[in-house]
């Protein structure tokens, strides 16, 4: 939704990685020709070279198919960052909170959520934390298979809310060593994780050789009261592997461990 955003260069780089997200085959020459600009003029607006006038604001805000409440707030999120003087600042500022709804949209703020639910933003942050790469969102973006124009909107949203920081040196580190992410009750955010890590666990079947992955499973008689007890075991195999990681001080790649122990039957079926 366009009202998390406090800059127009943000909500229009989100959008255009939402669309290389959905359609590979997208680029910023076709976002481009979607908003009638020039790919050149569109590359540095977002690079924060040149800035929108009031007109193309409002063509932009109609090819997107804003509606006029957020047409009205996109246009006066261009007009904030061209105004010249303190006062009108003063003047398009109070407007745009006027338009930005009041209630809270999500118990998460919507950048944590996007951390959460999606694997490319945990993947970077993890990437972030091998010593031995310099990160940055070219590198990012060949890593895992993504358009640069996503992995620089990632790396900005994990920098934000203070998940990795850019060093002097231009790259990117981390900055916590771990981010830990549980909940007892169903979460929208987790199940989209790992709903997104389960595709990407069927895809390695086929796309990946025996030496770069491992997959085994077993099928057997179990009871539910005994639930709590096997979480304790798997929690162990958790902690015992990731010490493992951590032995090494020279990674090369970025893994993803999920177990799954779930109910093949329908509950109350057999009893």
């Amino acid at each position: 939704m366009i009202y998390e955003y406090e800059n127009y260069r943000d909500f229009l780089k989100s959008t255009l990685a939402e669309k290389c997200s959905n359609n590979r085959a997208y680029s910023l020459r076709a976002f481009a020709g979607h908003i009638n600009i020039s790919p050149s003029m569109l590359s540095d607006v977002l690079k924060g070279k040149r800035h929108l006038s009031a007109d193309m604001a409002l063509k932009i805000a109609d090819c997107l198919d804003l509606k006029i409440k957020e047409k009205d707030y996109f246009y006066n999120l261009v007009l904030l960052e061209s105004a010249k003087s303190f006062e009108l600042k003063e003047v398009v500022e109070k407007k745009i909170n006027k338009l930005r709804p009041k209630k809270n949209i999500t118990d998460l703020s919507l950048d944590i959520f996007r951390v959460i639910s999606d694997p490319a933003h945990v993947t970077i942050l993890e990437m972030a934390g091998i010593s031995n790469i310099k990160l940055n969102t070219q590198l990012a973006a060949r890593a895992i298979g993504i358009s640069e124009i996503e992995a620089i909107v990632i790396i900005e949203r994990l920098e934000r809310i203070g998940l990795i920081e850019k060093r002097i040196d231009g790259n990117y580190k981390k900055v916590h060593e771990e981010l830990v992410a549980k909940s007892e009750k169903p979460n929208v955010a987790l199940r989209a994780f790992h709903k997104k890590m389960l595709e990407k666990a069927i895809s390695s079947l086929e796309t990946q050789a025996n030496d770069e992955k491992f997959v085994g499973s077993e099928t057997f008689a179990f009871s539910a009261k005994n639930l709590k007890e096997a979480e304790e075991i798997l929690e162990e195999c958790f902690s015992r592997v990731l010490a493992l990681a951590q032995k090494q001080e020279k990674n090369e790649a970025v893994y993803h461990l999920g177990i799954q122990l779930f109910n093949l039957t329908k509950k109350g079926s057999l009893s």
